[in-house]
Parts: structure tokens; sequence; C-alpha cells
């Protein structure tokens, strides 16, 4: 079983660990760049400190940023020096479009209190139930159920134990996905259960964690997002 996330393939050969906050934020322990700029805030714009002055990589994109100045933002940084940043892209939404880039060469300033809330959503610290389900049209359970009439006979899982778990058929190999959350999952193994792989590849998901996303149960049927197989 593995996820399909479409961020999950980021550029990360040049520090496979540093694509994990902890490890980023941790590379900034001792060096006086903290001074300047808030360690926490270079660490989610997806830098880790390289040792060698104030000079910082993104373990994505891989470009480096340096000469920074207090009040520096680095994600306004980060944007500056590599624009197309699948990082920047899946994390922050940031995908540039005109009126973004608009904005920044008009010298409005960029607003660091909804990056922050935006990287606290992305994240799952905070829930933005407003946006979900991603999904909408397949919030039913019977609408997600009929998506599987081509399912796999050879599949060691059940359409509809995939869809009581949220999950709707892709139409492709066993590759489904989650009306709330949107991700994806595929490469069902034996033993494998739904919800467990759900809950075990997206935790975050409103869906799994019970919270109240408009999702419509078969009559008679379980389907409320809080009952683990």
């Amino acid at each position: 079983m593995c996820d399909l996330r479409q961020d999950s393939d980021l550029e990360t050969d040049h520090m496979a660990d540093f694509s994990q906050i902890n490890i980023r934020l941790d590379s900034f322990r001792g060096s006086s760049l903290a001074q300047q700029v808030s360690a926490e805030r270079l660490a989610r714009a997806g830098f880790y400190f390289t040792g060698y002055a104030d000079r910082v990589q993104c373990f994505s994109c891989g470009m480096t940023v340096e000469n920074w100045c207090r009040g520096d933002t680095p994600v306004e940084r980060h944007i500056e020096v590599s624009p197309s940043c699948r990082f920047l892209s899946c994390i922050h939404r940031t995908n540039f479009n005109a009126s973004f880039d608009t904005s920044l060469t008009n010298g409005s300033t960029y607003n660091e209190e909804a990056e922050d809330m935006e990287f606290r959503l992305r994240s799952g610290e905070v829930v933005d139930e407003s946006t979900y389900p991603m999904v909408p049209h397949m919030r039913s359970e019977e609408a997600r159920l009929r998506t599987f009439s081509a399912w796999p006979s050879t599949a060691p899982v059940r359409p509809q134990d995939l869809a009581q778990s949220g999950l709707y058929y892709l139409g492709e190999a066993d590759h489904v996905q989650c009306f709330c959350c949107n991700n994806m999952l595929g490469g069902w193994d034996a033993g494998d259960t739904p919800w467990g792989e759900h809950a075990k590849h997206f935790p975050d998901c409103s869906f799994i964690l019970g919270n109240d996303v408009g999702n419509v149960p078969l009559a008679g049927g379980g389907g409320g997002g809080g009952v683990w197989e």
C-alpha cells in the first residue's frame, strides 16, 4: 500500500532528511542567523542551514539564499530565487499567478500572518472545515460506491469498505481518492483495510478525524468516519 500524493515526488535528492521540518529546524541550532530571521519561518519556507555564513538552501529545489537582513520574509526570498519550487507550490499553495506577482512588484508587503495560517492549515495544526469536502459530488457513500463498477476483481479490498472509508475509484489500476482530503491511495496488499490505510497515510483528513464534512452514509450503514475497521 502506498499513498499517491502529487507532492510525494518533491525534488529531495539534495538531502532527503531535510524534507522533514524538524530536521531543517535543527540545522539552525547554534547559528547566529536565527538572530536575524526566525529559524522556524526559515524551516517552514523549506530552508535548512548550510553551515556557511548565513547561506540557507531549499531541500526541494536546491536554490540557496544568503545575505539576510532583519525583517526579511523567508517565503518571499524563496519566491525571488525559485518561483517554480514545487515545495512552495505544494505546501504554501503559491502558484504565483499574475495578481500575486503584481502585488510583489508593486511593493506590497507579503502577508506573513496569512502565510503562517496557511502553513498551519496545510500541516493540520488547525483545520478550516469550510474547505471540505474537496470533492463535494462524492460526499455520498452511494455515489462513491457506484464508481467501483470496473473495480479489479483481484483487488484484496472490497468496494463497500472503500466507499465507507470515504474513497471512490479513479478508474485506473486500484487507485482510489478521498472525497474529503482529495488524497489518493493505491497498491493495495492482502490484509490492508481501507479505513486503516486511509488513517495511516492521511491522519489529518477531516473525515478520518470524525468531523462533520457532509458525508452521506448508505441507509443502515456505518459510514460515519469514526469507527476503525
